[in-house]
């Protein structure tokens, strides 16, 4: 995730398993200057990619912060 330009830093991940599923909780600090528009279309993106790398993953919360 820390190779996507937007993502300024990663403050904390949680993963917890459900069975055989996994729910991923992200909060990370994006660029200031994006458009909600922008930080919406990248997270989806952030998303799709960590589901089609992590088949468990199965529900994904992602929180834009600044400060943990």
């Amino acid at each position: 995730m820390l190779s996507q330009s937007c993502v300024l830093q990663v403050l904390n991940v949680w993963a917890i398993n459900h069975g055989n599923n996994v729910m991923v909780s992200i909060k990370a600090e994006l660029q200031p200057d994006m458009t909600v528009r922008i930080a919406v279309d990248e997270i989806n993106a952030m998303e799709r990619q960590i589901k089609q790398t992590h088949a468990r993953v199965k529900w994904i919360f992602f929180e834009i912060d600044n400060a943990d």
